[in-house]
């Protein structure tokens, strides 16, 4: 008995991202066309620290931890909830930055 081939497939960088933000459902994953010279969008991007906050209106700040190459590892503080939870969060519950 031979085992079934299954088709190989290329997706492009974007699809990919698409498909594994479907598979994780503590991701958020929305897509824009920003009416602005590349030159003028890159700006923001390129300095995230500063540019992000400017565009994106759930970041209130972020912090480049490390740098490797194309890889970045940023740290996103969140903000306390603004109802207070139902119940309390188990000991040993992960928090957010900042969180007293």
């Amino acid at each position: 008995m031979s085992a079934q081939q299954w088709p190989a497939v290329e997706i492009d960088p974007v699809t990919r991202l698409y498909a594994l933000a479907a598979a994780m459902p503590w991701v958020s994953l929305e897509e824009c066309v920003i009416e602005a010279p590349f030159a003028r969008v890159w700006s923001y991007i390129e300095d995230l620290p500063r540019g992000v906050p400017q565009f994106e209106g759930n970041v209130r700040r972020i912090e480049i931890l490390s740098r490797d190459g194309e890889r970045l590892a940023l740290a996103r503080p969140c903000r306390a909830p603004a109802v207070p939870p139902l119940r309390a969060p188990r000991p040993g519950a992960a928090r957010c930055a900042g969180d007293k």
